[in-house]
């Protein structure tokens, strides 16, 4: 599984850090970084993995990710999304974002805004 990563500022990073340097933006000794570009991260692992925006301060102000890989249980489907909910009028409503969780190969997909 990846996290596929499509940065829309030129000068700065994401990196993918340790829950400690998470919780304390510590921008200083990442396990990967991209620079940026657009890339992609590999999930290879049942568990949680972090992400950091590159410049300190962005990440102080919430420019952040935990992604959480849940284990394979054979057997099981993957759930689909519920559908949107409908106005009076009968059209539907959008939704602001969909998150898919599937077992086995999957891709997960991020947007890092940056100010």
């Amino acid at each position: 599984m990846f996290l596929v990563w499509k940065s829309v500022a030129k000068s700065d990073s994401v990196l993918e850090v340790s829950k400690n340097d998470y919780e304390s933006c510590n921008t200083t000794d990442p396990i990967k970084e991209l620079k940026a570009c657009d890339g992609k991260f590999t999930l290879d692992r049942s568990g949680p993995f972090y992400f950091i925006s590159g410049i300190e301060r962005h990440c102080k102000k919430g420019q952040k990710l935990e992604v959480v890989v849940l284990a394979d249980h054979h057997g099981r489907r993957a759930l689909s999304p519920a559908p949107a909910p409908e106005k009076s009028d009968g059209s539907k409503v959008g939704a602001l974002g969909t998150v898919s969780l599937a077992t086995g190969v999957g891709l997960v997909t991020a947007l890092f805004l940056l100010v």
